[in-house]
């Protein structure tokens, strides 16, 4: 029809079109993401050239297109009124829905995604987040226990089933939905301000921040380092809350894993992707109480 249309050149008031296939006509009346990806793709490209409306139900007796598929003699072809004429129902101009039903046939469902929602998001009645946090005081490891939690999930809705070393893109998951989390109980008001396409508060600590929601809906620094040459972390870093066990844990590992630094330059290191809330202090706390810092600071001796 897409390419035979345009070079008809002739007035067309009406196009119909016909298939035997009820399963067919069930998924062109669907919203290609609730199909399989195979028929989803071809589904959605019928829909692009042409209106569901413009669809029909042809029963497989008055097909004539079954005529050749089942097997024909030239012969009999010849005397075939249904392969020269069509259906005698179309002589009779009967192209309305309503006058061409079809059967349902349930064939159709097995096509159908699994209607399941994974949903790991913590709810403060449940205390989930609470709980995860006094798992431990390492983040790597904190991270890597919420992958194994996803992936269990994961693995309970799906037949393909993951095992062995958790991925980086598990591990970036994990912790972006705990961040995700932390934020949403600690910046509420002004995530509902961003979602509803209004400004944070102006009473608000953020609001010289210039924030704004990412595609995964966390909650990043703005300004004008959006036309910087740098890394997407870099120009907008994810905000901490000041004073979080959250905040407190990805202090102590960056500055573990960048080798006991001074409070100055963990607070660098840790804003290259995050944007703590009063970063100064905490990074000067975490440098203080570490005690094996304290252990190897060099105590100047007093010769009198």
């Amino acid at each position: 029809m897409h390419k035979i249309v345009p070079v008809l050149d002739l007035p067309l008031d009406k196009i119909c079109l016909w298939t035997d296939s009820t399963i067919v006509l069930a998924w062109l009346n669907m919203q290609p993401h609730m199909l399989k990806t195979f028929v989803s793709n071809r589904v959605a490209k019928i829909q692009s050239l042409c209106s569901n409306s413009q669809w029909r139900h042809v029963s497989s007796k008055c097909n004539p297109a079954d005529v050749l598929s089942r097997g024909a003699d030239a012969k009999d072809l010849r005397d075939n009124d249904l392969w020269w004429q069509g259906p005698e129902f179309l002589l009779r101009n009967i192209t309305d829905p309503e006058e061409c039903p079809y059967p349902k046939d349930k064939t159709f469902e097995q096509e159908l995604k699994r209607n399941v929602t994974v949903s790991c998001a913590v709810t403060t009645d449940s205390d989930f987040l609470d709980k995860l946090l006094n798992l431990t005081n390492n983040y790597s490891k904190l991270i890597r226990i919420l992958s194994f939690c996803c992936r269990f999930i994961k693995n309970c809705l799906h037949k393909n089933v993951e095992t062995g070393f958790l991925t980086a893109a598990e591990l970036d998951n994990a912790e972006q939905l705990l961040i995700k989390q932390v934020q949403s109980t600690t910046f509420a008001k002004e995530i509902t301000a961003l979602e509803d396409g209004k400004s944070v508060p102006v009473p608000s600590k953020l609001k010289s921040l210039d924030p704004f929601l990412d595609s995964n809906l966390i909650l990043r620094v703005g300004g004008r380092l959006k036309n910087a040459n740098l890394e997407y972390d870099v120009k907008h870093q994810i905000i901490l809350p000041k004073g979080h066990k959250i905040t407190k844990l990805i202090f102590e590992f960056y500055h573990k894993k960048y080798l006991h630094v001074g409070a100055q330059g963990l607070l660098h290191q840790v804003r290259l992707r995050y944007w703590p809330l009063n970063g100064k202090s905490t990074a000067r706390m975490i440098v203080h109480n570490c005690v094996i810092c304290h252990k190897n600071k060099p105590v100047i001796a007093d010769h009198k």
